[in-house]
């Protein structure tokens, strides 16, 4: 058997894993790699993979994970599986794909065509189902990161393979994590395995007092968040604290949201969540807009890093005292990025000062340090693989693994 990384090794983004072995040609995952302004980044090597996958397992939908797998439909068909909801997910992501990759005029992308033949071929995994297909048999596990969000057990050549995909462990939203068991080959995300994430009570309590700080002097509550989970998770903890409060949610999380409603199964607190967005106001015109801007309110909007979006037209309207909170991941060469060191953002090629104060909360989604070495403990890996985690993490962590006496592989 032989694990071969196409991305997401010493980086973030473009998640690709291939498992060759004599059941055949096994694909974790299929994903994107995005650069703020610049063009994606792509798996290595995409052409050597078509009309070879005999099979593809998806952890989640996020443009990392799922973003360029049609793009393998095109001149191949294979099987592949993932949860309803992901699916769901990855279609509203591909149809935006397609739109961005026109006006960017990126010509190697895949078109409607290709979507249609990767949703054609997909199979729906329920958690803790046994599943088979050929000679492969797997099993897919609540990795609580996202709605739908997976880590995957595969059973290979006599060996338990585990890919924990991306996985969260504090989420308001989404139901516990299930850890998939012991393992003789682990791929586990190390995004954070240099840091500890804060109580998420403890956030949300700060996100309050910033949100009251900033509608009691008159001003607004901007929060850019990513569309898929974010967007939800601030919804539903803002409206459980106060449901008073005038909540506006714009941009592709509002499309998002409505995927939410139809899967409460997967989600606690579901009827909270189902009250919040009827109390709040999912943004369908540009009057409605205007009305979020005429009066103190709290915007809940993409995009999470401000690269693109509503975000970008709201930012330019803010009334005086407003708070913009940043609550996620911001990657360099992003505009979260540059707004957090230089306190400026890029608005139509021009870097533009931004007036407002800017707050960065921490509502990650992955696991922390103390979490990975206890998914780690609990594996017991013969072999362990690090990996979505920035080039400079991952060795130093590698390092102190090898030294409690894991045997790192990559």
């Amino acid at each position: 058997m032989e694990i071969k990384a196409l991305g997401a090794v010493g980086e973030v983004g473009r998640s690709a894993y291939l498992i060759k072995s004599r059941e055949g040609n096994l694909l974790l995952d299929y994903g994107i790699k995005l650069q703020g302004q610049e063009l994606p980044q792509y798996p290595r090597n995409p052409y050597e993979l078509v009309n070879t996958i005999d099979l593809c397992l998806v952890s989640h939908g996020h443009l990392d994970h799922i973003g360029y797998l049609p793009w393998l439909y095109r001149k191949h068909r294979f099987i592949w599986y993932t949860t309803p909801p992901t699916l769901d997910i990855a279609k509203v992501l591909w149809k935006d794909s397609i739109k961005l990759a026109k006006l960017k005029g990126i010509e190697d992308h895949f078109h409607y065509k290709a979507m249609e033949k990767a949703e054609k071929n997909w199979y729906p995994a329920l958690y803790g189902s046994r599943l088979q297909y050929g000679d492969y048999d797997f099993m897919f596990h609540n990795a609580s990161h996202i709605l739908g969000s997976s880590s995957i057990s595969v059973n290979i050549e006599g060996q338990r393979v585990v890919y924990s995909g991306d996985v969260g462990y504090r989420s308001l939203l989404e139901k516990e994590l299930e850890h998939p068991g012991k393992a003789d080959k682990l791929l586990i995300e190390t995004t954070y395995a240099d840091k500890e994430h804060p109580p998420i009570e403890k956030e949300v309590d700060k996100l309050m007092e910033l949100i009251y700080d900033s509608l009691d002097n008159g001003g607004h509550a901007l929060l850019p968040a990513f569309a898929i989970g974010r967007t939800q998770e601030l919804l539903h903890a803002i409206y459980k604290r106060d449901k008073s409060l005038p909540i506006y949610v714009d941009g592709m999380g509002r499309e998002i949201t409505r995927i939410y409603l139809k899967y409460g199964v997967y989600l606690r607190d579901f009827d909270v969540f189902e009250d919040a967005v009827r109390g709040s106001t999912l943004v369908e015109s540009p009057r409605q807009r205007k009305e979020a801007l005429s009066k103190p309110s709290v915007i809940i909007t993409t995009a999470g890093m401000m690269d693109g979006g509503p975000v970008l037209y709201y930012i330019d309207s803010l009334l005086p005292n407003s708070k913009i909170i940043l609550n996620g991941y911001q990657a360099e060469g992003s505009n979260g990025r540059m707004l957090e060191d230089k306190g400026k953002i890029m608005i139509d090629g021009k870097a533009v000062k931004i007036r407002h104060e800017v707050h960065h909360l921490d509502f990650s989604a992955h696991i922390g340090r103390s979490q990975i070495l206890d998914y780690i403990k609990k594996a017991d890996p013969e072999e362990l693989y690090l990996v979505h985690s920035e080039k400079e993490k991952a060795e130093k962590f590698s390092q102190e693994l090898r030294e409690e006496g894991y045997n790192v592989v990559m």
